[in-house]
């Protein structure tokens, strides 16, 4: 992809969460046969007119694909990966997290097996049930 700083963070954001190692680089994706993005074509259907909806819902289903332990992702994260345009002021922060929780809720809609939660920093994933069971390997 390009127009991604060559995969280096360009604020202080996103070099914090570097050092913090939480910082994933978009421009390497993993290669579609290690790690398949399950999803089911009826909840892209369903969210179709929120694009942060179809991107939460992307990303949440592929991450509950692989998790084995509770994880909590910080605010800050979220709002570096998904907040393009959102100030970094607090405010900002405080509106982005409303927003992103609103976009949740509809998320949740479609893939109630996701287990969720607010947690003190951030947002709380539980393993969950896989939205789109995995096929067996050939």
């Amino acid at each position: 992809m390009k127009g991604l700083g060559g995969g280096r963070p360009t604020n202080r954001r996103q070099q914090t969460a570097l050092l913090a190692g939480r910082w994933e680089a978009l421009h390497r994706p993993a290669p579609v046969e290690s790690r398949p993005v399950p999803i089911d074509l009826r909840a892209l259907h369903a969210l179709k007119r929120s694009p942060m909806a179809l991107d939460i819902y992307s990303w949440l289903t592929y991450r509950m694909s692989y998790l084995k332990k509770q994880t909590e992702i910080p605010w800050e994260a979220f709002q570096t990966q998904f907040g393009a345009g959102s100030p970094e002021t607090t405010q900002g922060q405080r509106d982005f997290k409303k927003n992103f929780l609103k976009h949740l809720r509809s998320v949740l809609v479609v893939y109630p097996e996701a287990n969720v939660a607010e947690g003190s920093y951030g947002l709380l994933l539980k393993p969950s049930k896989s939205h789109v069971p995995q096929r067996p390997h050939r």
